[in-house]
Protein backbone atom coordinates (compact mmCIF):
# COMPACT_ATOMS: atom_id res chain seq x y z
CA UNK A 1 0.00 0.00 0.00
CA UNK A 2 1.19 3.56 -0.07
CA UNK A 3 1.20 4.51 3.45
CA UNK A 4 3.44 1.78 4.90
CA UNK A 5 0.56 -0.47 6.25
CA UNK A 6 1.06 -3.71 5.68
CA UNK A 7 -1.13 -5.97 3.07
CA UNK A 8 -3.98 -7.29 4.41
CA UNK A 9 -3.71 -10.77 5.07
CA UNK A 10 -7.02 -12.12 2.81
CA UNK A 11 -5.16 -9.86 -0.14
CA UNK A 12 -1.41 -12.06 0.50
CA UNK A 13 -3.60 -14.92 0.68
CA UNK A 14 -5.11 -14.75 -2.69
CA UNK A 15 -2.37 -13.64 -4.14
CA UNK A 16 -0.59 -17.13 -3.04
CA UNK A 17 -3.57 -18.93 -4.32
CA UNK A 18 -3.68 -17.35 -7.82
CA UNK A 19 0.40 -18.14 -7.82
CA UNK A 20 -0.26 -21.65 -6.60
CA UNK A 21 -2.93 -22.14 -8.96
CA UNK A 22 -1.11 -21.03 -12.33
CA UNK A 23 2.07 -23.41 -10.77
CA UNK A 24 3.92 -20.48 -10.42
CA UNK A 25 4.70 -20.68 -6.62
CA UNK A 26 7.51 -23.03 -5.70
CA UNK A 27 5.93 -25.30 -3.71
CA UNK A 28 5.49 -29.08 -3.68
CA UNK A 29 2.08 -28.69 -6.13
CA UNK A 30 4.39 -27.02 -8.29
CA UNK A 31 6.78 -29.95 -8.35
CA UNK A 32 4.28 -32.60 -8.80
CA UNK A 33 2.89 -30.33 -11.84
CA UNK A 34 6.66 -29.92 -13.28
CA UNK A 35 7.47 -34.01 -12.80
CA UNK A 36 3.79 -34.63 -14.73
CA UNK A 37 4.56 -32.36 -17.36
CA UNK A 38 8.42 -33.95 -17.88
CA UNK A 39 7.28 -37.24 -18.06
CA UNK A 40 4.14 -36.30 -20.43
CA UNK A 41 7.45 -34.95 -22.28
CA UNK A 42 9.46 -37.99 -22.12
CA UNK A 43 6.50 -40.34 -23.65
CA UNK A 44 6.23 -38.70 -26.43
CA UNK A 45 8.26 -39.92 -29.65
CA UNK A 46 7.58 -36.13 -31.39
CA UNK A 47 8.46 -32.83 -30.14
CA UNK A 48 5.32 -30.91 -30.95
CA UNK A 49 4.90 -27.18 -32.29
CA UNK A 50 4.59 -25.46 -28.88
CA UNK A 51 4.36 -22.18 -30.38
CA UNK A 52 2.69 -22.78 -33.80
CA UNK A 53 0.05 -19.17 -33.55
CA UNK A 54 1.97 -17.83 -31.58
CA UNK A 55 5.87 -17.37 -32.80
CA UNK A 56 5.03 -18.36 -36.20
CA UNK A 57 1.98 -19.35 -38.41
CA UNK A 58 0.92 -22.99 -37.80
CA UNK A 59 0.17 -23.79 -41.44
CA UNK A 60 2.60 -24.25 -44.65
CA UNK A 61 1.62 -21.73 -46.67
CA UNK A 62 1.78 -19.14 -44.72
CA UNK A 63 4.70 -20.17 -42.96
CA UNK A 64 6.09 -20.72 -46.81
CA UNK A 65 5.50 -16.85 -47.55
CA UNK A 66 6.80 -15.54 -44.33
CA UNK A 67 9.79 -17.18 -44.82
CA UNK A 68 10.36 -16.02 -48.24
CA UNK A 69 9.99 -12.68 -46.95
CA UNK A 70 12.63 -13.48 -44.49
CA UNK A 71 14.91 -14.49 -47.43
CA UNK A 72 14.28 -11.58 -49.29
CA UNK A 73 15.81 -8.96 -46.80
CA UNK A 74 17.72 -6.50 -47.79
CA UNK A 75 20.82 -5.80 -45.80
CA UNK A 76 20.79 -3.87 -42.77
CA UNK A 77 21.28 -0.06 -42.67
CA UNK A 78 23.44 0.12 -39.57
CA UNK A 79 25.95 -1.93 -40.38
CA UNK A 80 27.61 -3.29 -43.55
CA UNK A 81 27.94 -7.25 -43.59
CA UNK A 82 31.16 -9.33 -43.94
CA UNK A 83 30.97 -10.78 -47.07
CA UNK A 84 31.43 -14.05 -47.21
CA UNK A 85 33.79 -15.93 -49.89
CA UNK A 86 32.83 -18.43 -52.21
CA UNK A 87 33.20 -21.97 -51.29
CA UNK A 88 31.30 -24.43 -49.00
CA UNK A 89 29.55 -23.35 -45.86
CA UNK A 90 29.78 -26.21 -43.87
CA UNK A 91 27.15 -24.56 -40.69
CA UNK A 92 25.51 -21.49 -39.73
CA UNK A 93 24.73 -20.62 -36.32
CA UNK A 94 21.58 -18.31 -36.45
CA UNK A 95 20.78 -15.83 -33.79
CA UNK A 96 18.53 -17.40 -30.72
CA UNK A 97 14.86 -14.85 -30.78
CA UNK A 98 11.38 -14.41 -32.03
CA UNK A 99 10.74 -14.54 -35.42
CA UNK A 100 9.25 -11.10 -35.39
CA UNK A 101 12.53 -9.36 -33.76
CA UNK A 102 14.92 -11.80 -35.57
CA UNK A 103 13.63 -13.49 -38.62
CA UNK A 104 15.48 -10.54 -41.47
CA UNK A 105 18.37 -11.57 -39.96
CA UNK A 106 17.79 -15.23 -40.16
CA UNK A 107 16.59 -14.44 -43.30
CA UNK A 108 19.97 -12.66 -44.70
CA UNK A 109 22.11 -16.04 -42.85
CA UNK A 110 19.89 -18.57 -44.21
CA UNK A 111 20.05 -17.34 -47.81
CA UNK A 112 24.13 -16.97 -48.08
CA UNK A 113 23.82 -20.63 -46.88
CA UNK A 114 21.41 -21.81 -49.24
CA UNK A 115 23.47 -20.39 -52.22
CA UNK A 116 26.24 -23.06 -50.73
CA UNK A 117 24.38 -26.10 -50.41
CA UNK A 118 25.12 -29.23 -51.94
CA UNK A 119 23.12 -30.47 -54.31
CA UNK A 120 20.17 -32.27 -53.41
CA UNK A 121 21.51 -35.79 -55.10
CA UNK A 122 24.71 -35.46 -52.32
CA UNK A 123 22.15 -36.88 -49.52
CA UNK A 124 20.45 -35.35 -46.45
CA UNK A 125 21.49 -32.64 -44.74
CA UNK A 126 22.80 -33.03 -40.77
CA UNK A 127 21.08 -30.02 -38.99
CA UNK A 128 21.81 -29.64 -35.59
CA UNK A 129 19.41 -27.64 -33.59
CA UNK A 130 21.55 -25.19 -30.90
CA UNK A 131 18.90 -23.98 -28.32
CA UNK A 132 18.68 -22.23 -25.07
CA UNK A 133 17.42 -23.39 -22.30
CA UNK A 134 15.01 -20.89 -20.64
CA UNK A 135 13.91 -23.55 -18.14
CA UNK A 136 17.51 -24.90 -16.93
CA UNK A 137 18.71 -28.13 -16.96
CA UNK A 138 20.91 -30.33 -14.92
CA UNK A 139 23.86 -31.26 -18.03
CA UNK A 140 25.53 -28.44 -20.03
CA UNK A 141 24.06 -30.31 -23.08
CA UNK A 142 21.04 -31.45 -23.74
CA UNK A 143 19.86 -34.02 -26.37
CA UNK A 144 16.38 -34.78 -27.39
CA UNK A 145 15.77 -37.73 -29.35
CA UNK A 146 12.57 -36.89 -30.76
CA UNK A 147 11.33 -35.84 -34.33
CA UNK A 148 9.77 -32.40 -34.86
CA UNK A 149 6.86 -31.63 -35.78
CA UNK A 150 6.79 -29.01 -38.49
CA UNK A 151 3.61 -27.17 -40.35
CA UNK A 152 6.25 -28.63 -43.69
CA UNK A 153 5.40 -32.11 -41.77
CA UNK A 154 7.39 -34.15 -39.38
CA UNK A 155 11.37 -34.07 -39.17
CA UNK A 156 13.08 -36.59 -38.45
CA UNK A 157 16.09 -36.87 -36.03
CA UNK A 158 19.34 -38.45 -36.87
CA UNK A 159 19.49 -41.72 -35.24
CA UNK A 160 22.74 -42.85 -35.74
CA UNK A 161 23.99 -39.38 -34.44
CA UNK A 162 21.97 -39.43 -31.61
CA UNK A 163 22.97 -43.11 -30.99
CA UNK A 164 26.64 -42.50 -31.15
CA UNK A 165 26.38 -39.15 -28.63
CA UNK A 166 24.26 -41.52 -26.24
CA UNK A 167 27.20 -44.48 -26.03
CA UNK A 168 29.55 -41.39 -25.75
CA UNK A 169 28.47 -39.33 -23.64
CA UNK A 170 26.27 -41.04 -21.46
CA UNK A 171 22.00 -40.81 -20.93
CA UNK A 172 22.15 -37.82 -19.22
CA UNK A 173 22.10 -35.88 -21.52
CA UNK A 174 18.67 -36.71 -22.28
Amino acid sequence: TTDNSAIPLEILTDIIEKLRKHHLLLDEEFLQFRRRKIEEFHKRLTREMTLAAAGYPEDKVNLAQLLENYLAAPPPEDFEPEEIGEGEVRGLLAPHIDFTRGGECYGRGYREWIKRLPPPEAGPLLIGVIGVAHWGANAPIVLTAKDFMTPFGLFHYDRPAIEMLHALLGPTLF
